[in-house]
């Protein structure tokens, strides 16, 4: 039996590839959210150290702001005022990273030396020297504080002679904010090596209200307060104080410094060797420049981020895409073995049809009665013959106890009595065997058969089918037979008796042995002919001239007188048949000459002309059932016939 091919044969595979795909697809989506979540929490790690450093920024702005307040509202600030205001700030307790908070006064024309003279009061003749230098529109440093002594020897410098710082105080002149310098070349480094100050700058301007114009700006325009700040202290301190699992470097644009680095924290470099996630670039505003800070996750980053599901996820999408797969295999080896036992019960049930159809012919066909029942006696098959042989429809038997239907009365509590000794010991008297037995029509009339039961299959409960043949003609034929035997021994007796009575007689009527031969060999070749004739006839008539001539035949000449009735050519008929002429010829009569010869008819009494002594040819015979030719002895002459004592039986 080939294998059914299904379309659902492949599906197992089809299920595994489309779960491996989707598995894959839940884990790189996974993989895809875990990463997005680490960036979003390394963005905000570095948002927050942008919103820190911002803040601090802001702060020295906002305390810049206060001090350009301290210097517009009075004509003159003196150094003991400017420092008891710097000491209330506490700028290294509140304000991180700034160094020092400074005021340059702006030189204009014809006021150098009023400048020069307040700077020699305040600092000394060292400081106005240097504040005399000045050139107009210059800026001339008149307080530092705290004041160190790299700071008090920039009293009185122009602070407009670096370039970066003279940028930077034209752009807080004419924008009236705040603005933010380059790197200072002041001797202080970062641990990378680079400078590391800058300052954050604030115009003065003479009047109680801010210019709302670039021209007012510049015509009103003071002075500038500035305060030093060191990015190191400044951004250290941030790193330090967040304890943030990042590293980060922070650099201006257009610094002249190497790299353009304010600030990097230690482990940067390292943390773009590990590789471990990639660069967040974030820009921060402080004053009126940008700020460049590029972040970096760091080992502790890496330690603290929540357990990478990716992993996970993987081998339960591998392993729920096996089970998939093994389910669906196993459904699909199931569907194949079901459709093959379907196709397997498909065929055996075309194979029981067939068989039914064959049990059916056979049943239909068969000579014999064919009656199956059950366990309790009921018939649950019967086949066409046993409808005519029992005279009953299939319809009315099916259903009924057997031993009602076809089983004489006398006889059912007998059949009732072996079915419940079979139910109980499992043994038959009769099963496997054929006997014969009477059955019953539904008529009630009864009839020799011949029966055979056999049991059907071994399953309980058992079934029985039983092979009925009706055998009335056997019986009379057997009937027969024996009254033929009967009759058979009887004639067989009563020739036995006539052969007696033959020998008996012929002893009694001859006087030699070859007299008594020749006279018990006619008289049964008489007899044997009787019994042919008979037998042609059936033994039921036979014509009397013929049973005369065929008795007569050998003994002498068609008789002539008191034998009319019997037919003429009789005897001529049976000579001819067995090959002699008829009439014989005449014996040479030992009588005179010209005396007539003598009959030996023996329609007459008169006695028969003696026969000679000479042996004549024995007959043979033949059994008369064998219907075979015979051949006999011619008919004897006169001396023979002579001696013949007495007539032909």
């Amino acid at each position: 039996m080939s294998t059914p091919r299904t379309p659902g044969r492949f599906a197992s595979f089809f299920v595994l590839g489309t779960a491996l795909a989707c598995a894959a697809g839940v884990t790189w989506h996974v993989q895809r959210t875990h990463r997005d979540r680490e960036r979003e929490r390394f963005a905000k790690t570095a948002l927050q150290i942008g919103a820190e450093v911002t803040r601090r920024l802001d702060a020295a702005i906002a305390m810049l702001d206060a001090t350009t307040g301290l210097f517009a509202a009075s004509e003159y600030v003196s150094r003991d005022e400017f420092r008891r205001f710097v000491d209330q700030l506490d700028l290294q307790s509140n304000y991180s990273g700034i160094i020092s908070i400074g005021y340059a006064e702006r030189l204009l024309s014809g006021d150098e030396a009023a400048a020069a003279d307040r700077i020699e009061r305040e600092h000394g003749a060292d400081a106005a020297a240097r504040a005399r230098a000045v050139e107009p529109d210059g800026y001339a440093v008149v307080y530092v504080e705290p004041m160190t002594a790299r700071d008090a020897s920039q009293i009185g410098a122009n602070l407009a002679q670096n370039p970066q710082l003279r940028e930077a105080i034209a752009k807080a002149c004419d924008s009236g904010a705040p603005s933010l310098s380059g790197r200072n070349r002041s001797g202080h480094t970062s641990q990378a090596g680079a400078l590391c100050d800058f300052f954050i700058l604030a115009p003065v301007y003479r009047a109680t209200d801010k210019p709302t114009t670039v021209d007012e700006r510049r015509r009103l325009f003071a002075g500038i307060v500035g305060a030093r700040v060191c990015a190191e202290t400044l951004l250290g301190d941030v790193f330090a104080e967040l304890q943030t699992p990042a590293e980060f470097v922070m650099e201006a644009p257009g610094d002249d410094a190497p790299n353009g680095r304010m600030f990097v924290t230690p482990g940067f470099e390292e943390a773009g060797q590990l590789n471990i996630g990639p660069e967040l670039v974030r820009t921060i505003s402080v004053a009126d420049a940008l700020w460049t800070a590029r972040f970096l996750p760091s080992a502790a980053f890496e330690a603290g981020a929540p357990a990478n599901p990716t992993a996970l996820v993987a081998i339960l999408g591998g392993v729920i895409s096996l089970l998939l797969f093994g389910l669906m295999r196993m459904q699909s080896l199931a569907t194949t073995r079901s459709e093959r036992d379907a196709e397997a019960l498909r065929a055996s049930q075309r194979q029981a049809m067939d068989s039914e159809a064959r049990k059916g012919a056979i049943l239909e066909s068969a000579i014999d009665a064919i009656v199956t029942m059950d366990h309790e006696g009921r018939i649950i098959e019967w086949n066409a013959a046993a409808d005519e042989m029992f005279g009953c429809p299939r319809e009315q038997a099916v259903g009924r106890m057997l031993g009602d239907m076809i089983i004489p009365e006398r006889d059912r509590e007998q059949h009732r009595e072996g079915l419940k000794r079979f139910m109980e010991t499992g043994v038959g008297r009769i099963l496997g065997r054929r006997v014969e037995t009477i059955a019953q029509r539904s008529n009630g009339s009864e009839f020799p058969v011949e029966l055979s039961v056999t049991r059907i299959g071994a399953s309980d409960p058992p079934r029985f089918t039983g092979f009925i043949r009706d055998i009335t003609e056997r019986a009379r034929a057997e009937r027969q037979r024996r009254l033929m035997t009967r009759e058979l021994d009887h004639r067989v007796k009563n020739n036995l008796f006539a052969v007696m009575a033959i020998l008996t007689e012929s002893a009694r009527r001859t006087d030699s042995i070859d007299a008594l031969v020749e006279s018990v060999s006619g008289r049964l070749h008489a007899l044997a002919r009787l019994h042919d004739l008979l037998a042609r006839h059936s033994w039921e008539r036979a014509e009397l001239g013929e049973l005369v001539a065929m008795t007569l035949a050998p003994y002498g000449p068609e008789p002539q007188s008191r034998c009319d009735d019997a037919p003429a050519r009789a005897p001529t008929f049976v000579a001819r048949r067995r090959g002699r002429a008829w009439p014989p010829p005449a014996p040479p009569s030992p009588s005179a000459p010209g005396s007539p010869p003598r009959s030996a008819s023996p329609c007459t009494n008169s006695p028969p002309t003696p026969r000679s002594t000479a042996p004549s040819p024995r007959p043979r015979a033949s059994s008369p059932s064998t219907g075979a030719s015979r051949t006999t002895a011619p008919p004897a002459d006169s001396s023979s016939a002579g001696r013949n004592k007495g007539a032909p039986p």
